[in-house]
């Protein structure tokens, strides 16, 4: 056989990167010995071959119950890779003793067979020895093997006489039993999927039509959105509050009676601030007023309108007119002018607010202390 015919049946069963080493090389009778050299440089490394072998091992699925044939040929590959690392040396063969790898390849064994070398392991105090793990393997498997084939039981069969046949105790798991267990493991995931797509098919058809027929009907639209989202209603009604005549126990007199709490409230604070002879109006003698001599606010430019919409929050409440904080957000450009019309001719020109303006919602919120004791109750203006 001449140089070109080795070398055309080397770049024949190459594969991967040992094929790509050596592609582009001419059919020449040279190109033999230094693709030879090539696959040398590049693969002849010990430690390269030794991981390359142990890699593969750690790669094998794992073995299912029963599953004898596979259990073989996961001994035969884990012999063939001992027999490849101690031919290296004993540099290499080092690696068979790593625990990390040994507890790596406890876990490809069927549950019943990984606790029975766990079992072993303890007994004669084994520590992570693959060559021990092999041999007690051997010995497994060989046993399944013999259990495996099955006496046969038929009229017309000739047994020696006198001679009693094995039979196990335990039950083997045939073929046909694991291959239906594997299916049904199989369409488990698949038909679990497809049960909770028909249930959230049928609940989004459900509220979708719910909310359809109580689309004019505000109230229950939001109920059927809190029933959605799972939002519980809380009672939120102040059972009794306390003021300085005592219990307030109506709960049509406890709105009159946070009213009154309220606005007397800025009264006791002012009667703590001490008494000055300078009067509040001085404070405004001295600043130019264009208009009758009264106080009056600065005319609002089209930038500054344009300034307040831009920096308008969407979470924003909305004002008297009832517009959307997100609206004016949005079309800021278009209610520029609209805004500037709209500014009072009062509050320009002579600093009047209008009534509207002059009304305010207080809500009391609950500091500390005593929710009952009216003193404990912050006041939010709105």
């Amino acid at each position: 056989m001449t140089l070109i015919v080795k070398f055309a049946i080397l770049e024949k069963h190459l594969t991967g990167p040992a094929k790509d080493c050596i592609r582009g090389f001419p059919f020449t009778e040279n190109s033999y010995p230094l693709a030879l050299k090539a696959l040398q440089d590049r693969f002849g490394d010990e430690e390269d071959q030794a991981s390359f072998y142990l890699g593969a091992v750690e790669n094998l699925p794992k073995i299912k119950i029963s599953d004898v044939p596979g259990l073989r040929k996961f001994h035969d590959d884990l012999n063939t890779t001992i027999q490849v690392l101690e031919n290296m040396g004993p540099d290499v063969a080092m690696h068979l003793n790593d625990p990390r790898r040994m507890k790596l390849l406890s876990t490809k064994l069927p549950r019943n067979l990984a606790v029975a070398w766990a079992t072993y392991q303890d007994d004669k105090g084994i520590g992570s020895d693959m060559r021990a793990f092999a041999e007690w393997l051997r010995k497994k498997v060989q046993i399944l093997e013999r259990v495996e084939v099955q006496p046969q039981t038929e009229a017309g069969d000739k047994r020696v006489p006198g001679k009693q046949v094995f039979k196990p105790h335990v039950h083997v798991t045939t073929r046909d039993e694991v291959t239906q267990t594997e299916r049904t493991e199989t369409k488990l995931p698949i038909e679990r999927e497809k049960c909770w797509r028909q249930i959230k098919d049928k609940k989004c058809s459900y509220y979708r039509g719910k909310l359809h027929s109580n689309s004019r009907n505000l109230k229950q639209t939001w109920k059927t959105l809190n029933e959605l989202m799972n939002r519980k209603s809380t009672n939120n009604k102040i059972p009794e509050m306390k003021d300085e005549n005592g219990e307030v126990i109506d709960e049509t007199l406890i709105p009159n009676a946070f009213n009154k709490y309220f606005v007397e409230l800025g009264g006791k604070l002012a009667n703590k601030i001490p008494r000055s002879n300078i009067l509040p109006d001085s404070f405004l003698r001295d600043v130019h007023h264009p208009v009758n001599g009264l106080p009056s606010f600065q005319e609002i430019s089209e930038n500054d309108v344009l300034t307040l919409l831009h920096g308008l929050g969407p979470n924003k409440a909305s004002g008297i007119d009832g517009i959307s904080s997100r609206i004016l957000n949005f079309g800021s450009s278009y209610f520029t002018i609209p805004n500037i019309n709209m500014q009072p001719v009062n509050l320009k020109l002579t600093g009047i607010f209008p009534n509207d303006w002059k009304i305010l919602r207080i809500t009391p919120i609950f500091k500390s202390e005593a929710k009952d004791e009216m003193t404990d109750q912050y006041p939010l203006y709105q």
